[in-house]
Order: structure tokens, then sequence, then C-alpha cells
């Protein structure tokens, strides 16, 4: 609820960001300027942090104390590499925006290359605040508290609301980088910044709460940070390659736009972006979230059993709404842009539903490489991780490169959202290769039959309800009609892919409708047991995991049952 709530004002952050720049020049330097301390962000808090501290938080709270001496001075140590990091990258910030912007769109915009870097200089310290956020939140999640981690993104988007609304009360439409004043960068920065400040800070009263008193501890040597140490340096290697990554990718997407207000830049892949990562961050990052400090205990404790079973619900259990989402924003991508983000022109608009297009392509092993990176920091395996990390950076940035020599400058933001599909699809497939020879057979073939039925019945739906939103469109372009055709398509779309999942017999449709259905009427959900057909066939079923008494005959000449049962359950006289 944290994660919706914080979703949905930031699309509306977005719609009210769209509305002052559109998908303009200024909007690049400003997405620009402020991507790179979430960059940086993401190189220390959720490489180091998010890949450390819940492990070894895990760890320490065994010991007598709780852990609490050690996890006193693993946050002092953090918050301090933090605010030495932030420092350095406020100081270097003309440096690293001149890295991302390319030297072809700067001498076609005035002003562009002066604005990024004085939104930079604003937009920088929010590395600290960030980290701040994650730091927290872990000790937080490891002490089996997620709400308030998942509530205090929503206030950030709260203040940077505040500061757009702000803007366009007192500037309007502001698409020039030559015409940006002072006072228009600290507004739009400042309240930035800001936002990411509340987000950190208001972590502080709920572990207090909890009953956690952070007391600053010096000096680290004796205290079980060799391990630490070590794990860090993998790890900060993969999220370095992301963010180096980050930098290559933003560049080409300047190069090849070129300047050119048609073309499609860094604007519309934040767009497209942020689009996407919506669903994902609902559902695969809350599921994954909660999974990963019970992965974490479940390595500590040398216990494979429940190690499989972690990896099957964070491979099954999301899919069921990942894929068809991911479906549906493609089939329903033109009315929804048109929706949420009003002010985009109708080419913009078609040029963030390619973008968009593109990365859903890839919606679910996007999951499953998230699922990847917390596997490994639970096994605090950071080899392993880093050079799963290099194959889709590689890749992306290969298909980016190609597209830049080689393509026009309109598909060059496209061919970066399929760089990162594809990508995507090769580390998830070695990813789920390698934990096979880990852990052992984990029911990956009826995972996999899963996905690939889920598949189907999306893309029916979808081909379906976007043929259906085109015929409406043709009745009008408008924006308040996007309502309407993102409602009956909507529908049109569930309706099918129920229909479909049920003349596939995907099972675990039917039980998570009958789930819903019953926490809607507040009834227990049914049990999750297959009839036969016939009525009075002697058969039970039960999971695997239960015990097998030893005087139990299984019947090896029992007739074909219904396809639905699922394999993990036994058919027994």
């Amino acid at each position: 609820m944290g994660t919706m709530a914080s979703r949905v004002l930031g699309l509306l952050r977005v719609a009210l960001f769209a509305l002052i720049v559109q998908s303009s020049v200024a909007a690049d330097a400003f997405n620009q300027a402020n991507n790179l301390p979430t960059n940086i962000y993401i190189v220390i808090a959720t490489g180091v942090v998010t890949g450390i501290l819940v492990p070894q938080i895990t760890k320490a709270m065994k010991r007598e104390d709780d852990g609490e001496d050690f996890i006193n001075r693993l946050l002092t140590l953090s918050i301090l590499v933090m605010a030495v990091v932030t420092l350095v990258c406020t100081i270097a910030t003309p440096l690293l925006i001149n890295l991302i912007v390319s030297q072809k769109a700067n001498l076609a915009v005035p002003g562009y290359l002066h604005l990024g870097i004085l939104l930079g200089y604003w937009c920088m310290p929010q590395i600290f605040f960030y980290g701040l956020y994650a730091v927290l939140g872990q000790v937080l999640n490891a002490r089996g508290h997620f709400a308030a981690f998942g509530l205090a993104p929503a206030l950030a988007n709260v203040v940077q609301i505040a500061g757009l609304i702000g803007f366009w009360i007192l500037w309007g439409y502001q698409p020039d980088p030559a015409q940006w004043s002072t006072a228009m960068i600290v507004l739009l920065g400042g309240s930035t910044t800001l936002g990411i400040a509340v987000q950190g800070l208001c972590l502080i009263w709920p572990l207090y709460r909890d009953g956690f008193r952070f007391h600053p501890r010096f000096g680290w040597r004796g205290y079980g940070f060799g391990e630490v140490t070590k794990m860090t340096g993998w790890t900060f290697a993969a999220v370095l390659i992301s963010f180096l990554q980050g930098l290559v990718v933003g560049w080409a997407a300047t190069a090849m736009r070129a300047g050119v207000d048609d073309y499609a830049g860094v604007s519309t892949q934040q767009y497209a972006y942020q689009l996407f990562t919506l669903p994902h961050s609902l559902v695969t990052v809350s599921i994954v979230t909660a999974l990963f400090p019970a992965m974490a205990k479940a390595w500590t404790d040398r216990d494979n059993g429940q190690m499989k079973s972690l990896l099957r619900q964070g491979l099954t259990a999301p899919s069921l709404l990942i894929i068809p989402a991911s479906a549906v924003m493609i089939g329903l991508g033109l009315p929804m842009i048109r929706l949420l983000i009003p002010s985009l022109t109708q080419v913009e608009a078609n040029n963030v539903w390619w973008v968009l297009a593109a990365y859903n392509l890839g919606m679910w092993m996007f999951g499953v490489t998230t699922l990847k990176q917390r596997y490994y920091y639970a096994k605090q395996d950071g080899w392993t991780n880093f050079w799963l990390t290099i194959v889709p950076t590689v890749v992306q940035l290969l298909i980016a490169l190609f597209a830049l020599w080689f393509l026009p400058g309109r598909w060059g933001v496209f061919s970066i959202g399929i760089g990162n599909t594809v990508g995507c699809f090769v580390a998830s497939f070695i990813f789920l290769w390698l934990v096979r020879q880990e852990l052992g057979p984990f029911g990956m073939r009826h995972i996999a039959i899963v996905w690939a039925k889920a598949t189907a019945a999306s893309a029916i739906a979808a081909f379906l309800a976007w043929d259906f939103v085109q015929v409406m469109g043709r009745w009008s372009q408008s924006r308040l009609f996007a309502v309407a055709e993102l409602a009956v398509g909507g529908l049109f779309f569930i309706v099918v892919f129920i229909m479909a999942s049920a003349f596939m017999r995907i099972t675990e449709v039917r039980d998570f409708l009958r789930q819903a259905i019953a926490r809607i009427e507040r009834l227990p959900a049914p049990p999750r047991r297959k009839q036969s057909r016939l009525p009075d066939a002697p058969f039970v079923y039960f999971p695997l995991d239960e015990p097998i008494a030893s005087n139990t005959l299984l019947s090896s000449d029992l007739p074909p049952v219904d396809n639905d049962v699922p394999p993990q359950y036994w058919q027994l006289r």
C-alpha cells in the first residue's frame, strides 16, 4: 500500500513536470541532473547498503545484544561514507554533467549544459538523504517492519508536487533552457532535494518507536567487518558497472536526439521508465523486499529447502500480475499516456509509447534480475552478482551503440529499451541455470509452463484490447475520451485474459481469483485442492513436502485426472 501511494503520487508528479517542460530539451537537462544522484545512490545504497546491511544485520541479531553494537558501528561507517561521497560528487558536478551531455546536443541547444550543471548542484545533495533512507530502511526491514519504508517515498512526492505547483503558478511552461532564471532553478532543484531529505529523515521516528537507539560507534577492527569489506568490493564493482552504463546510455540518448524536438530523448525515456516501473515496483519489488530477509536467514541457516521455496515464491507469485500488466501497458499504452501525461503532444506521446513497449517486452525478466540480485546478496556472493550484472549491461550498450551508428536518430531511445529487454532475458536465463546447479531441481519446469501460458493469454487479451481501442480511437482523440478507452479496453482485457486462462487451464490464475474474491467477501480462502472429474474417485491430494507413511501405496495405474492438478501434488488411491 505504501508503494501504491508513492507510485500514484509519482505519476501525478510526472504529469505536473510534463506540464512545465513537456518532453523538451529543458526536461532532458533536469532529468540528467536529477538522475545523477539517483544513479550514484544506486552505487552506494542499492549495492553496498542493501546487499550488505540486511545479511549482516540478520547475523548480528543472533548475538546476545541483538546485534546493537555491530549495527551502530555499521551505520556509523555507512553514514560517514555517504557524507564523503556526497561532498565529492557535489564538487565534481560540472565534470559529471559534461560526461553525460553529448557535445552535439550542447552545441545545438544554447543553455543546455549550463542549466544541467546548475540543477546538478542543487540535486547532488540527494545522495546523502537517499543513502540515509536506504540505511534506516534496511534496518527496519531486517527488524520485520516494512510500512514506513514503503510510505516514505510518498511523502517525498508530496513535497516535490508542491514545488512543481509553485513553479507552474509563477512561471508556467518553460521549455527553453536559455530562459531559466536562478529562482526557477532554486525552486525546482531545491524542492526536489527537500523531498528526498524528508523521505530519509522520516524513518528516524519509526525506528525510535520500535526501540532502536542509534549511538555513533567508531573503530571497526575486530568486529567482523572483514567479511563486509570483501563483499563490498564485488558489490560496489557491480553497481559501479550499472552506474557507468547509465552515463553511456544518457550520453547516447542526447547524441541520437541531437536537439531535435520531435525525436525521443532522455525525458521520453524517463516518462516511459516511470510507467514501466509502476507494476514492477508495486508487485515484484514489494514481494522480493519481503522475501529478502527470509532468504538471508535461510542461507545463514544453510536451509536449502527453505531457499528453494522462497525462490519459487519469488518466481511464481509476481508473474500472475506482472505478465498481464506488461501486456496491458503495451496494448493500452497510448490512451494511458494521454491520460496520465496530458500535456504531451501527439508526437511526444507516440515516442513515449514506443519506448514503453520496448521496456515492457522484458518486464518480467527485469523482475527476475531483481530476484537474482537479492539471491546473491543473501548468499553474500559478490563475484557471481558482479559478472551477472555485466551481461545485461554489455548487451544494452552494444545495442545502443549500434543504433547510434547505424539507425536514424528517432529510433535511438527505442533501441535503449530493446537493449534493456534483451539483456534482462540473457541474464535471467543464466541465473536460473546457475540456481539449478547450486540448489538442484526447484520446480522450474512448472514455473516455465505457468510463464508461457500467462504470456500467451496476456498477448491474446492485449492484442484484442489494442484492436478494440483502435476502433474507439476513430471516434475521438481527446484526452477526456482516453478515460473511456482505458476503462472499456481494460475491462475487455480482463474478460479475455480470464477466458484465455480458463481455456489454457492456468490453475494459478483461478486460485488467485478465488483467493481475491474470498478476501473481498472476508471469507477464508478455499484450499488449493483439485477434485477429480469423477465425483466418487478415491483420490486425495497433498503437498510433496508432507511425510508419506511407510505403509502408503503409491498407485501407478491411476486413470488420467484433470491436467489442472499442479505437479507438486501426488494422486493417491
